[in-house]
Protein backbone atom coordinates (compact mmCIF):
# COMPACT_ATOMS: atom_id res chain seq x y z
CA UNK A 1 0.00 0.00 0.00
CA UNK A 2 2.83 2.13 -0.05
CA UNK A 3 2.62 5.20 -2.50
CA UNK A 4 -0.99 4.47 -2.95
CA UNK A 5 -2.06 8.68 -3.22
CA UNK A 6 0.60 8.55 -6.11
CA UNK A 7 -0.37 5.84 -7.44
CA UNK A 8 -3.96 6.84 -7.66
CA UNK A 9 -2.71 9.94 -9.31
CA UNK A 10 -0.51 8.50 -12.03
CA UNK A 11 -1.99 5.70 -13.01
CA UNK A 12 -5.24 4.72 -12.15
CA UNK A 13 -7.53 7.33 -10.55
CA UNK A 14 -9.99 6.24 -7.38
CA UNK A 15 -10.50 2.80 -6.97
CA UNK A 16 -13.67 2.71 -4.77
CA UNK A 17 -15.48 5.49 -6.93
CA UNK A 18 -15.96 3.46 -10.37
CA UNK A 19 -14.27 4.25 -13.96
CA UNK A 20 -11.46 6.11 -13.93
CA UNK A 21 -12.33 9.91 -14.86
CA UNK A 22 -9.13 11.21 -16.92
CA UNK A 23 -11.09 14.76 -16.93
CA UNK A 24 -9.70 14.91 -13.13
CA UNK A 25 -7.33 17.69 -12.93
CA UNK A 26 -3.91 16.13 -11.90
CA UNK A 27 -1.25 17.16 -10.07
CA UNK A 28 1.66 18.30 -11.87
CA UNK A 29 4.18 20.44 -9.81
CA UNK A 30 6.57 18.57 -7.68
CA UNK A 31 5.55 20.24 -4.51
CA UNK A 32 2.56 19.14 -5.22
CA UNK A 33 3.64 15.29 -5.82
CA UNK A 34 5.77 15.66 -2.90
CA UNK A 35 3.20 16.41 -0.80
CA UNK A 36 0.93 13.55 -1.75
CA UNK A 37 3.91 11.43 -1.14
CA UNK A 38 4.24 12.58 2.25
CA UNK A 39 0.75 12.39 3.33
CA UNK A 40 1.04 8.73 2.12
CA UNK A 41 3.78 7.59 4.19
CA UNK A 42 2.27 9.27 7.25
CA UNK A 43 -0.67 7.81 6.92
CA UNK A 44 0.48 4.64 6.21
CA UNK A 45 3.23 4.85 8.84
CA UNK A 46 0.75 6.70 11.48
CA UNK A 47 2.72 9.44 12.07
CA UNK A 48 1.04 12.69 13.92
CA UNK A 49 0.91 15.84 12.53
CA UNK A 50 -0.61 13.79 9.49
CA UNK A 51 -4.04 16.29 9.98
CA UNK A 52 -1.78 19.79 10.01
CA UNK A 53 0.11 18.76 6.84
CA UNK A 54 -3.06 18.02 5.63
CA UNK A 55 -4.88 20.70 6.54
CA UNK A 56 -1.94 23.27 4.70
CA UNK A 57 -1.64 20.52 1.56
CA UNK A 58 -5.54 20.70 0.82
CA UNK A 59 -5.62 24.78 0.56
CA UNK A 60 -4.86 23.49 -3.44
CA UNK A 61 -7.85 21.93 -4.63
CA UNK A 62 -6.22 19.98 -7.07
CA UNK A 63 -4.08 18.42 -4.23
CA UNK A 64 -7.33 18.08 -1.68
CA UNK A 65 -9.49 16.48 -4.29
CA UNK A 66 -6.73 13.64 -4.62
CA UNK A 67 -6.53 13.61 -0.52
CA UNK A 68 -9.69 13.08 -0.67
CA UNK A 69 -9.78 10.39 -3.03
CA UNK A 70 -7.04 8.58 -1.08
CA UNK A 71 -9.25 8.74 1.85
CA UNK A 72 -12.03 7.06 0.38
CA UNK A 73 -10.11 4.57 -1.24
CA UNK A 74 -8.66 3.71 2.53
CA UNK A 75 -12.52 4.14 3.71
CA UNK A 76 -13.38 1.47 0.91
CA UNK A 77 -10.83 -0.83 1.37
CA UNK A 78 -11.11 -1.01 5.43
CA UNK A 79 -15.55 -1.73 4.77
CA UNK A 80 -14.36 -4.58 2.60
CA UNK A 81 -11.99 -6.30 4.44
CA UNK A 82 -14.26 -6.02 7.49
CA UNK A 83 -17.70 -7.30 5.56
CA UNK A 84 -15.10 -10.34 4.47
CA UNK A 85 -15.31 -11.58 8.10
CA UNK A 86 -18.36 -10.49 9.85
CA UNK A 87 -21.05 -10.09 7.08
CA UNK A 88 -22.94 -8.08 8.64
CA UNK A 89 -24.28 -4.58 7.78
CA UNK A 90 -22.24 -2.33 5.50
CA UNK A 91 -21.36 -0.12 8.73
CA UNK A 92 -21.59 -2.07 11.43
CA UNK A 93 -18.79 -2.31 13.66
CA UNK A 94 -17.08 0.66 11.42
CA UNK A 95 -16.91 3.08 14.31
CA UNK A 96 -14.16 0.69 15.71
CA UNK A 97 -12.48 0.47 12.87
CA UNK A 98 -8.64 2.50 13.27
CA UNK A 99 -7.85 2.95 8.93
CA UNK A 100 -11.50 3.38 8.35
CA UNK A 101 -12.02 6.26 11.00
CA UNK A 102 -8.50 7.40 10.52
CA UNK A 103 -9.52 8.28 6.61
CA UNK A 104 -13.18 9.76 8.09
CA UNK A 105 -11.11 11.77 10.61
CA UNK A 106 -8.99 13.64 7.83
CA UNK A 107 -12.00 14.26 5.28
CA UNK A 108 -14.05 15.90 8.67
CA UNK A 109 -11.24 17.85 9.15
CA UNK A 110 -10.95 19.53 5.43
CA UNK A 111 -14.73 19.73 5.57
CA UNK A 112 -16.15 21.85 2.59
CA UNK A 113 -12.17 21.14 0.87
CA UNK A 114 -13.47 17.36 0.62
CA UNK A 115 -17.20 17.77 -0.16
CA UNK A 116 -17.05 18.53 -3.84
CA UNK A 117 -14.93 15.73 -4.37
CA UNK A 118 -17.36 13.36 -1.95
CA UNK A 119 -19.96 14.46 -4.06
CA UNK A 120 -18.60 14.04 -7.07
CA UNK A 121 -17.18 10.52 -6.71
CA UNK A 122 -19.47 8.95 -4.00
CA UNK A 123 -22.79 10.21 -4.15
CA UNK A 124 -23.33 10.89 -8.00
CA UNK A 125 -21.96 7.40 -8.57
CA UNK A 126 -24.15 4.56 -10.51
CA UNK A 127 -23.41 2.58 -7.56
CA UNK A 128 -25.42 2.00 -4.69
CA UNK A 129 -22.34 1.65 -2.31
CA UNK A 130 -20.48 4.18 -3.48
CA UNK A 131 -23.48 6.70 -2.90
CA UNK A 132 -24.45 4.76 0.96
CA UNK A 133 -20.68 5.82 1.39
CA UNK A 134 -20.84 9.11 0.50
CA UNK A 135 -23.59 9.62 2.39
CA UNK A 136 -22.41 8.39 5.35
CA UNK A 137 -19.48 10.52 5.31
CA UNK A 138 -21.07 14.04 4.25
CA UNK A 139 -23.52 13.02 7.79
CA UNK A 140 -20.20 13.27 9.88
CA UNK A 141 -19.39 16.81 8.41
CA UNK A 142 -19.73 19.87 10.38
CA UNK A 143 -22.23 22.33 10.34
CA UNK A 144 -19.83 24.72 8.20
CA UNK A 145 -20.41 22.61 4.98
CA UNK A 146 -24.40 23.13 5.12
CA UNK A 147 -24.04 26.06 2.42
CA UNK A 148 -22.20 24.15 0.12
CA UNK A 149 -24.03 20.75 0.27
CA UNK A 150 -27.34 23.12 -0.24
CA UNK A 151 -25.43 24.41 -3.59
CA UNK A 152 -25.48 21.30 -4.55
CA UNK A 153 -28.89 20.63 -3.69
CA UNK A 154 -29.68 23.65 -5.96
CA UNK A 155 -28.38 22.04 -9.12
CA UNK A 156 -28.52 18.05 -8.21
CA UNK A 157 -30.88 15.90 -9.99
CA UNK A 158 -33.89 14.32 -8.15
CA UNK A 159 -31.75 11.29 -6.88
CA UNK A 160 -28.36 13.85 -5.52
CA UNK A 161 -30.95 15.94 -3.37
CA UNK A 162 -32.37 12.83 -1.93
CA UNK A 163 -28.71 11.97 -0.51
CA UNK A 164 -27.88 15.34 0.25
CA UNK A 165 -31.06 15.51 2.69
CA UNK A 166 -30.69 12.21 3.81
CA UNK A 167 -26.68 13.27 4.92
CA UNK A 168 -28.21 16.40 6.45
CA UNK A 169 -30.45 14.35 8.08
CA UNK A 170 -27.79 12.32 10.06
CA UNK A 171 -25.61 14.89 10.75
CA UNK A 172 -24.75 15.83 14.39
CA UNK A 173 -27.98 17.82 15.86
CA UNK A 174 -27.38 21.49 15.52
CA UNK A 175 -29.83 24.80 14.59
CA UNK A 176 -27.99 25.43 11.27
CA UNK A 177 -29.16 21.85 9.71
CA UNK A 178 -32.42 21.16 11.68
CA UNK A 179 -33.61 24.82 10.09
CA UNK A 180 -32.87 23.24 6.30
CA UNK A 181 -34.59 19.66 7.20
CA UNK A 182 -37.83 21.91 8.46
CA UNK A 183 -37.98 23.52 5.35
CA UNK A 184 -37.36 20.17 3.22
CA UNK A 185 -40.09 18.32 5.26
CA UNK A 186 -42.42 20.30 2.88
CA UNK A 187 -40.88 19.20 -0.30
CA UNK A 188 -42.59 17.79 -2.94
CA UNK A 189 -40.70 15.36 -3.60
CA UNK A 190 -42.04 12.00 -0.76
CA UNK A 191 -38.27 11.05 -0.58
CA UNK A 192 -36.81 14.00 0.10
CA UNK A 193 -39.69 14.14 2.55
CA UNK A 194 -39.39 11.13 4.37
CA UNK A 195 -35.28 11.82 4.47
CA UNK A 196 -35.95 15.45 6.36
CA UNK A 197 -38.61 14.14 8.50
CA UNK A 198 -36.02 11.32 9.93
CA UNK A 199 -33.69 13.63 10.26
CA UNK A 200 -35.81 15.64 12.97
CA UNK A 201 -36.81 13.06 14.60
CA UNK A 202 -33.43 12.71 15.92
CA UNK A 203 -33.78 16.05 17.66
CA UNK A 204 -36.14 14.78 20.62
CA UNK A 205 -39.92 15.30 21.18
CA UNK A 206 -39.97 18.82 19.83
CA UNK A 207 -40.76 17.70 16.58
CA UNK A 208 -43.13 14.61 17.37
CA UNK A 209 -46.11 17.04 16.34
CA UNK A 210 -45.22 17.30 12.92
CA UNK A 211 -43.72 13.35 12.85
CA UNK A 212 -47.45 12.17 13.69
CA UNK A 213 -49.46 14.73 11.37
CA UNK A 214 -46.93 13.09 8.56
CA UNK A 215 -47.95 9.54 9.64
CA UNK A 216 -51.94 10.56 9.47
CA UNK A 217 -52.18 13.09 6.54
CA UNK A 218 -48.96 12.57 4.60
CA UNK A 219 -50.40 11.65 1.08
CA UNK A 220 -47.39 8.98 0.79
CA UNK A 221 -47.68 6.04 2.54
CA UNK A 222 -44.06 5.61 1.90
CA UNK A 223 -43.47 8.78 3.97
CA UNK A 224 -45.94 7.38 6.74
CA UNK A 225 -44.34 4.14 7.14
CA UNK A 226 -40.48 5.84 7.37
CA UNK A 227 -41.84 8.34 10.09
CA UNK A 228 -43.41 5.49 12.00
CA UNK A 229 -40.23 3.83 11.95
CA UNK A 230 -39.20 6.56 13.70
CA UNK A 231 -41.95 6.94 16.02
CA UNK A 232 -41.40 3.64 18.10
CA UNK A 233 -38.79 5.42 19.82
CA UNK A 234 -40.93 7.79 21.76
CA UNK A 235 -43.16 6.51 24.47
CA UNK A 236 -45.97 8.77 24.79
CA UNK A 237 -49.74 8.12 24.75
CA UNK A 238 -50.56 10.23 21.83
CA UNK A 239 -47.53 9.10 19.48
CA UNK A 240 -48.96 5.62 20.36
CA UNK A 241 -52.71 6.56 19.54
CA UNK A 242 -51.03 7.83 16.04
CA UNK A 243 -49.50 3.87 15.26
CA UNK A 244 -52.78 2.37 16.08
CA UNK A 245 -54.72 4.56 13.84
CA UNK A 246 -51.83 3.75 11.40
CA UNK A 247 -51.93 0.47 11.55
CA UNK A 248 -55.80 0.39 11.25
CA UNK A 249 -55.84 2.24 8.03
CA UNK A 250 -52.68 0.07 7.03
CA UNK A 251 -55.07 -2.86 7.44
CA UNK A 252 -58.26 -1.21 4.84
CA UNK A 253 -56.27 -0.35 2.49
CA UNK A 254 -53.92 -3.69 2.22
CA UNK A 255 -50.78 -1.78 2.75
CA UNK A 256 -48.81 -5.06 4.30
CA UNK A 257 -45.38 -3.31 4.72
CA UNK A 258 -47.09 -0.34 6.71
CA UNK A 259 -48.97 -3.28 8.98
CA UNK A 260 -45.27 -4.86 9.45
CA UNK A 261 -43.94 -1.40 10.55
CA UNK A 262 -46.81 -0.65 12.26
CA UNK A 263 -46.47 -3.70 14.53
CA UNK A 264 -43.09 -3.49 15.36
CA UNK A 265 -42.96 0.29 16.15
CA UNK A 266 -45.87 -0.87 18.99
CA UNK A 267 -43.66 -3.79 19.81
CA UNK A 268 -40.66 -1.22 20.48
CA UNK A 269 -43.25 1.11 22.00
CA UNK A 270 -44.33 -1.65 24.38
CA UNK A 271 -41.24 -2.64 25.47
CA UNK A 272 -41.29 -6.04 24.23
CA UNK A 273 -38.25 -7.91 22.71
CA UNK A 274 -37.64 -6.85 18.81
CA UNK A 275 -35.20 -7.77 17.01
CA UNK A 276 -33.64 -6.14 14.09
CA UNK A 277 -34.97 -8.37 11.18
CA UNK A 278 -37.92 -9.25 13.00
CA UNK A 279 -41.17 -7.91 10.69
CA UNK A 280 -43.53 -10.75 12.22
CA UNK A 281 -47.16 -9.85 13.18
CA UNK A 282 -47.01 -11.13 16.40
CA UNK A 283 -50.25 -9.57 17.96
CA UNK A 284 -52.22 -7.70 15.48
CA UNK A 285 -54.75 -4.67 15.08
CA UNK A 286 -57.30 -6.06 17.61
CA UNK A 287 -54.53 -6.57 20.46
CA UNK A 288 -52.96 -3.37 19.74
CA UNK A 289 -56.69 -1.39 20.02
CA UNK A 290 -57.07 -3.06 23.45
CA UNK A 291 -54.18 -2.44 24.58
CA UNK A 292 -53.95 1.16 23.76
CA UNK A 293 -57.07 1.80 26.32
CA UNK A 294 -54.61 0.50 29.09
CA UNK A 295 -51.73 2.44 27.67
CA UNK A 296 -49.49 3.77 30.56
CA UNK A 297 -46.22 5.69 29.30
CA UNK A 298 -42.88 5.57 31.10
CA UNK A 299 -42.79 7.37 34.16
CA UNK A 300 -46.18 7.83 34.52
CA UNK A 301 -48.09 6.10 37.34
CA UNK A 302 -50.74 3.38 37.12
Amino acid sequence: MRHVLLSLVLVTGCASSGDFKPDRPRPTDPAQKEQLAEIDDMFMKGTEGLEAVVMEASADPIVAGWITRYCILHMADALQKQQAVQASLMFSGMEHNVQYQDALRLLVAMAKRAVPTVIAELVEHRFADNRRLGVEILAAMPPEVLPTLEEAYLRGDPRLRRHLVEAVGGMESGAEAEGYLLRWAADDDPFIRSHALVGLSRYGEKHLPLLRNAVALDPEPFVQRQVVKRLSEFHDRETAITVVEFYGRCVLRADRDGVREAERALMKIADFPVSEDDRRIEKGLAYWRDWITKFVPRGENV
